[in-house]
């Protein structure tokens, strides 16, 4: 039942209750792997923070009736000693209200990934990772985002560089929640 400046408790919360069905097949070969998933999940009572008004306070609430239902698709091919790995999923959740969620109703409806995975040398492999994800209505986090990882790797020690989201997108994984802009690390490992 907490509450603060930004949040109302609850004490009337009622338990979740759900159902969830997946059908899904898979093929894996040498060169490939391919998989395609239908899943549906039919929620009573879901428990979320929501908030009718933007200018209320965020309570959690049951949502009475949500059915979440979809496909993914995903598919890996080796190029030894590449990797391209392309993946779709499409998530639609249906339900009766529409609050503004802090988290269970802010599915992306539609998400593209895209995966390189390619070696320069024995000691030294890339990563490039591409993203695009569409939620329930166009916004301004329908967003593509790139990111870059080289790792070199020495008799005992590896180094690593990622650059984050170099396009520097706009983007939020979750609602509410702005993703970092442009960013890199650098890490070193050493075994003794």
């Amino acid at each position: 039942y907490y509450s603060d400046p930004n949040n109302q408790g609850n004490e009337n919360l009622d338990p979740e209750k759900a159902f969830t069905s997946e059908f899904g097949v898979r093929l894996a070969e040498k060169k490939y792997t391919m998989s395609f998933a239908f899943f549906r999940r039919k929620s009573s009572d879901l428990i979320d923070y929501v908030k009718n008004n933007v200018e209320d306070k965020w309570s959690p609430q049951n949502i009475k009736e949500v059915t979440t239902s979809g496909v993914e698709f995903d598919s890996k091919f080796f190029f030894n000693p590449h990797t391209i790995n392309f993946g779709y999923a499409y998530i639609n959740d249906d339900y009766e209200i529409n609050p503004l969620s802090r988290y269970s109703l802010n599915s992306y409806r539609h998400r593209l990934i895209l995966n390189l995975d390619f070696k320069l040398s024995k000691s030294v492999s890339n990563h490039i990772s591409a993203r695009y994800g569409v939620r329930r209505m166009r916004d301004e986090n329908d967003k593509t985002v790139f990111d870059y990882k080289i790792l070199i790797k020495g008799k005992s020690w590896n180094l690593s560089v990622n650059l984050n989201n170099i396009l520097n997108s706009k983007y939020y994984e979750t609602n509410l929640v702005q993703m970092p802009g442009r960013n890199f690390t650098i890490g070193l490992n050493i075994s003794i």
